[in-house]
């Protein structure tokens, strides 16, 4: 019942529109360390032009390895205190928990999961049907081809993992015919990335190395970290 009357204020009281919400793993700020030193901004001058003075600090509920916890509390609004299970997400079984995007459907919106990762993990599909997601998508290196359109590209020196970039394009290109349909219901448009993990290692033919350290103290991954935010932030900044 009480889920019914939010989801009625919330009906009452948007503006119908789109909602893109963006979560990246093992994205870190380099800028945050206050004793490093670099040659130039580890944030892409296009990220700092479009958001300038406008960015904001949060503290996610993890340090590693349990990405599914953050995600959690931005979904879902409630702390990970993982009082159940190691994670929130392995107590779900699907059934609805009332959380944003369930609230948003219970309104009209259509919302929408795309995970660059392996499903397998802490329980992702029961946990976003749970949610409220009526449709996620995973890459087809992971699932049948014919139930998704993300698919991993590239992942050569870089772990592989998909990189962000292409997860954003092909997002775009996805959604873009939604967008246009003068007739679609307001998206709620969910990303989780995953490139960027410990020990950062990055393709030096497709990203090459422009941040350098100039710290007393040299780290070759924080380094490597330093040009990886580099580029994901005019990912985003292009994304955007």
């Amino acid at each position: 019942t009480q889920a019914a009357q939010l989801a009625a204020w919330i009906g009452e009281h948007s503006n119908q529109r789109n909602v893109h919400l963006i979560a990246m793993e093992s994205f870190v700020d380099a800028s945050l360390l206050k004793n490093a030193q670099f040659s130039k901004d580890p944030l892409h001058p296009s990220f700092r032009k479009l958001f300038g003075k406008n960015l904001g600090f949060s503290l996610s509920p993890v340090f590693g390895g349990k990405t599914s916890q953050a995600e959690f509390e931005l979904l879902c609004g409630e702390p990970a205190f993982g009082e159940l299970t190691g994670v929130e997400f392995n107590s779900f079984s699907g059934a609805a928990a009332n959380c944003l995007p369930g609230m948003l459907e219970r309104t009209g919106y259509q919302s929408m999961a795309s995970n660059a990762h392996n499903p397998s993990f802490f329980n992702t599909p029961n946990a976003y049907k749970g949610i409220g997601f009526s449709k996620m998508y995973f890459p087809s290196e992971y699932v049948d081809p014919s139930t998704t359109y993300l698919h991993k590209g590239d992942t050569s020196g870089e772990m592989g993992y998909m990189w962000d970039g292409e997860f954003f394009q092909q997002n775009l290109d996805f959604i873009a015919p939604i967008l246009k349909d003068a007739q679609h219901k307001p998206l709620f448009n969910y990303l989780l990335t995953i490139y960027g993990h410990v020990p950062h290692l990055i393709n030096k033919e497709k990203r090459p190395l422009v941040v350098q350290m100039r710290s007393t103290f040299k780290d070759q991954f924080l380094e490597w970290a330093a040009n990886q935010m580099y580029y994901r932030t005019q990912a985003v900044a292009d994304y955007v």
